[in-house]
């Protein structure tokens, strides 16, 4: 954290249809939602939905936001659920399903409609969240004409919730990379910046070589109206990611770098900072999880910010770390805890300044190839580390470099 011609319209537009990927097995142990979704107005977050959740396993938890009002069946039978409700199976060796049913007010900054847009980012759920480590979400939509969707393909795992835009699209503009298909699916009137285009498939490419295939062959890139001109920012979900319009060459005027004393037009590293920490995302949050914030964005950040300085000038990669000191400067001394990221948390700036410029200083000395390395490394040994895991290794692996570590992490304050 945190850059089609119109596609043949159908009244229902089945998402797992519009562009399929290669078959692959489920996991039945992670829910799988049947959801058909109708915007009762392309000018308000406001929906008709119907579905089914179907789950392998002995029950299931649901979490209703403040929004939701459904109701609930399970085996033909009501069921009551409150905030949170946990349902039973008495055969959990074969999948159980629950059908709800509502019209639901979608609200809050990641729930979106205007200019006859609208788009609702993950952790801002149309259906009542289910506790897992991720879901499957196959989704229809019934749509106003001309309006098409765009979302994450069902058959890949999406960990924070479903992701969707609609939108009237332009036809897809279709990239490869070795095996892996990238669709830019814009809306009609927006144009890319061919070298932002470009930059993301550098930054998928040099990903690869990192770390490894992913778990689906195609990467789907969609632009939104988030955050106006004074935002750059993008969102992932499985695999799709949501940029702003500024991310991809819309221009921006982000007034708050005047307030730290930074003077240089830094547009073109931020969109590059903000691009290559999404398209790490399709790996670090997937692949790889991490048990505190540092990990979870941190480390993302700091490949952005790697990709961002490469082959720039002195005086940009300055003004760039200048930017990343001046809000790292917020953060207070002490140990790294094991929290969770949140972007309203008193850790945000630990999370996105402090953790990728403490590993981009680290790796200028030892070198940034060597020290995603020994990252991966980490993740290799265990998916879901803890800081502690990383400094236990760092230790035992780099002797040399353990008080140029523990200083930078100011461990020892």
């Amino acid at each position: 954290m945190t850059v089609l011609r119109a596609l043949p319209i159908l009244s229902v537009l089945l998402l797992a249809a519009v562009l399929p990927v290669p078959a692959t097995a489920r996991d039945n142990s992670l829910p799988t939602f049947k959801l058909t979704i109708k915007p009762l107005s392309m000018e308000k977050t406001v929906f008709d939905i119907e579905g089914d959740v179907a789950i392998t396993a002995p029950s299931l938890s649901f979490v209703l936001m403040p929004w939701h009002a459904y109701k609930f069946v399970h085996d033909g039978n009501k069921v009551e659920v409150k905030d949170s409700t946990k349902i039973p199976f008495s055969d959990h060796r074969a999948a159980n399903h629950v059908q709800f049913s509502g019209t639901t007010e979608m609200r809050g900054q990641k729930c979106v409609a205007a200019d006859g847009e609208i788009y609702c980012l993950n952790n801002s759920l149309p259906n009542p969240e289910v506790i897992s480590n991720g879901s499957y979400y196959d989704v229809s939509f019934v749509l106003p004409h001309g309006i098409s969707a765009l979302a994450a393909d069902s058959e890949v795992i999406q960990l924070h919730g479903l992701e969707f835009q609609l939108a009237k699209l332009s036809q897809p503009i279709i990239e490869r990379l070795n095996e892996t298909r990238i669709e830019f699916i814009f809306p009609e009137g927006f144009q890319a910046k061919q070298e932002y285009l470009e930059y993301i498939k550098e930054c998928l490419a040099t990903d690869l070589k990192q770390f490894g295939k992913l778990p689906f062959s195609t990467i789907k890139i969609g632009v939104i109206r988030r955050g106006g001109t004074s935002e750059i920012n993008g969102n992932p979900s499985g695999n799709l990611i949501l940029f702003s319009r500024t991310a991809l060459g819309d221009p921006v005027a982000i007034n708050s770098l005047s307030q730290l004393d930074i003077h240089e037009d830094l547009s073109d590293g931020l969109r590059k900072l903000i691009i290559a920490h999404e398209v790490a995302h399709f790996w670090f949050g997937s692949k790889y999880l991490g048990q505190d914030g540092w990990m979870q964005e941190g480390i993302p950040q700091y490949i952005g910010l790697v990709a961002a300085t490469k082959g720039e000038s002195e005086q940009h990669v300055k003004a760039m770390l200048s930017f990343f000191e001046k809000k790292a400067e917020r953060v207070l001394s002490g140990p790294i805890p094991n929290t969770k990221f949140e972007e309203e948390s008193p850790g945000f700036e630990r999370d996105y300044y402090q953790a990728p410029l403490v590993l981009y200083k680290l790796g200028k000395q030892m070198g940034h190839d060597r020290l995603i390395t020994f990252l991966v490394s980490v993740y290799a040994e265990k998916r879901d580390p803890t800081f502690a895991d990383f400094d236990r290794r760092f230790v035992r692996d780099f002797p040399s470099y353990v008080p140029l570590w523990r200083k930078l992490w100011k461990l020892d304050s």
